[in-house]
């Protein structure tokens, strides 16, 4: 079959459909005026590559000639990848959930008027009915006939809804003043009281990792000393490391728990959620001193730079939950396939480490996980720990390269701002706590291409690089969370050009998206398209723009010394006030940015040599000092209280400890510095 338009796209979800039968078109000017000229509804389906059901509907549906030959004569079908336009997603995810009670997710099939107002949204639609659900083409005919004989109705219909859609994201504010460090604690016990108690995370099946929030329990017990705060971040650390969710052999983690145990994922693998995780587990070594969360860390990024990292610097977007057609195939395992892997003396040891025994998990196989310690497996089976350890590490290197000779999983090759701005800061970050400079290098390159490619020179962002054709403008995350990776390497290499792009970008993101109005923030420009302008809310799979702006201008504030940039924080704070009181685990990240808010925040600035800061660096970053900003006398934006009398040594380097403008004697002693980091936290 001849390829439909989809096939010049830069997404690799909308080439999936190239070959569909239906007369795809993508979101485009050309496609929405062709729907008012003919006045024809819009039939709008979005998804993802990486989406196990968006193939399956694909599959039953759009490769179907007479399901399509519907489609193409009342129709003009529009094609979406939510991961380009996370903006048009919002709107339409918003309009479903509340069309289903709150029940939204992808695939999502919308009937939009050509004005594009919603009048009929499902997720999920079969080619037949069943379990429920009427068939999509069902659907089509009972949408084509409606808009014959009551076009009115449905537009008056539509109207009402993209009101209540609009409503839906304005944030309300509340009463009561912004979280302290007091009121911080108790939302934090609260949500420890919501953790697993057997396998850790927050409440039942599905369970996703919620990495903001184990870090709001760990920065909470950080001020508290509250043991029950340590123990709900370390049990749901503990419990993902050791499930199935995480990539036992090639590190990483897939996107969510099917099951309360972690066992059995959804095979995906998301940039965004690596890097939240890679923050969590970070922040885990630092305030514990595990050896097992800088292991997990360490895969994490040993994935990242193996499997993600695109050609140029930068990191792809996702990696597919299926292969040769059925989900988690790469993953999972039979007895039969390990045993041929490994040495037959390692075969039993295996299975007992990766939890392959008893009833298979998943589809007649197992997915790996470690069921218990490895000790726990050495007194089982009557062997020394040490060369459990050995045979265990051989072993596994043995299966990777076995699963490496599979058919692998489809890569998304997107190249997302904001995705890759997470990234970009997680991975700073992390450098400088494990002392790992090639990974700060590629922190580095990523924010090379990211600098020259997708922001203007007043500092507007686009959605991605890489494209053939312009991208799409960039909505507030991509503004927001390439401004605050830029910050995080600024403090971990000393670039003065990493700290001026991010004040750039923030100023362009004040003025392109804050709603004074309100104190929050909307998720698009003013001149969009689109026929609905909605505000950024709460924590979802990615903690919101709303969230990630509240911190960046905190942390901006206190470099810069710039009060208006702290106050336009704490108006997003009390922007969702009531939303926060109401919901605050749907918060938690917004809470990451009332806990630096509330201080006390130390200010850490650094100058010398290069070599002679990252070791100096590396030793504060070794402890867990959550509320420390750190600035180089170097960078051009910092303020003058930080930087007067700051002079380079002429050897070596010199760091300052300060609090409230007021700093201690200069040190270039690491555990003088150590010192001094603890008695400020």
């Amino acid at each position: 079959m001849a390829p439909n338009r989809l096939a010049a796209e830069s997404s690799p979800y909308l080439r999936q459909h190239a070959h569909n039968p239906v007369d795809w078109w993508p979101w485009c000017d050309e496609a929405l005026a062709l729907a008012r000229r003919e006045n024809r509804l819009i039939l709008l389906s979005v998804g993802y590559s990486a989406c196990h059901w968006c193939h399956v509907m694909a599959h039953e549906c759009f490769e179907s000639p007479d399901i399509a030959a519907t489609m193409n004569e009342h129709f003009v079908n529009v094609k979406v990848d939510r991961e380009e336009r996370p903006d048009v997603d919002q709107i339409y995810q918003t309009a479903v959930q509340l069309m289903r009670q709150g029940h939204g997710g992808w695939p999502l099939t919308v009937f939009l008027t050509p004005s594009l107002e919603p009048v009929w949204g499902a997720t999920y639609l079969p080619p037949a009915p069943r379990h429920g659900l009427p068939s999509l083409p069902q659907v089509l005919r009972a949408l084509a006939d409606a808009w014959a004989a009551r076009e009115s109705d449905l537009r008056e219909q539509a109207a009402g809804l993209i009101a209540h859609v609009e409503a839906a994201s304005r944030p309300t504010g509340g009463d009561g003043p912004v979280p302290d460090a007091a009121r911080l604690v108790s939302v934090a016990h609260q949500m420890a009281e919501r953790v697993d108690p057997e396998h850790g995370g927050f409440g039942g099946a599905p369970k996703f990792p919620h990495a903001s929030a184990i870090q709001l329990l760990l920065r909470a017990w950080q001020r508290s000393d509250e043991p029950a705060l340590l123990e709900a971040a370390r049990r749901t650390l503990d419990g993902m490391a050791a499930g199935g969710i995480h990539d036992q052999l090639g590190g990483g983690f897939h996107r969510y728990s099917t099951d309360e145990a972690w066992l059995v994922p959804h095979f995906e693998k998301m940039l965004y959620d690596n890097a939240g995780l890679l923050e969590a587990y970070a922040a885990g070594w630092q305030a514990t001193g595990e050896p097992r969360y800088a292991e997990v860390c360490d895969g994490i990024v040993g994935w990242l730079l193996r499997e993600m990292e695109a050609p140029g610097g930068g990191f792809h977007a996702a990696q597919d939950a299926d292969s040769e057609g059925e989900e988690g195939r790469f993953f999972a395992w039979s007895r039969e396939q390990i045993a041929e892997a490994v040495p037959a003396e390692d075969a039993d040891l295996v299975c007992a480490c990766l939890g392959v025994y008893g009833p298979p998990t998943f589809e007649g196989r197992y997915v790996l996980h470690r069921p218990q310690p490895l000790g726990a497996v050495a007194e089982r089976l009557g062997v020394e720990p040490a060369r459990v350890e050995e045979r265990f590490a051989s072993a596994r290197a043995a299966l990777f390269r076995a699963r490496a000779s599979r058919p692998a999983p489809g890569l998304d090759d997107k190249l997302l701002t904001a995705w890759n701005g997470q990234m970009i800061g997680a991975l700073a970050e992390a450098s400088t706590t494990f002392a790992r400079p090639d990974w700060l290098a590629a922190a580095q390159r990523a924010a090379e291409r990211f600098a020259a490619d997708v922001v203007d020179a007043d500092g507007t962002c686009r959605r991605q690089s890489g494209t053939a054709t312009p991208a799409p403008a960039g909505t507030l995350d991509d503004s927001a969370w390439l401004a605050w990776g830029l910050l995080r390497l600024a403090a971990a290499d000393g670039s003065s050009r990493w700290l001026d792009l991010a004040l750039r970008i923030a100023e362009r993101m004040i003025a392109d998206f804050h709603d004074p109005g309100s104190g929050g923030w909307f998720v698009t420009r003013l001149d969009t398209e689109l026929t609905a302008r909605l505000h950024s809310g709460w924590d979802g799979a990615m903690p919101s723009g709303a969230s990630i702006a509240a911190e960046l201008l905190a942390g901006l504030a206190h470099l810069t010394g710039r009060e208006e940039l702290r106050e336009l924080a704490l108006g997003t704070l009390r922007s969702q006030l009531g939303a926060i009181a109401r919901n605050p685990l749907g918060f938690s990240h917004l809470l990451l940015a009332a806990d630096l808010l509330a201080g006390p925040v130390t200010e850490l600035v650094f100058a010398g040599s290069p070599d002679a800061v990252r070791a100096l660096l590396a030793e504060a970053r070794r402890r867990f000092t959550p509320r420390v900003v750190v600035g180089h006398v170097t960078q051009s934006a910092l303020d003058t209280p930080l930087r007067a009398g700051r002079v380079a040594p002429a050897d070596g380097a010199l760091a300052w400890v300060c609090r409230d403008r007021t700093c201690e004697l200069p040190t270039s002693d690491p555990k003088a510095l150590a010192r001094a980091l603890t008695a400020s936290a």
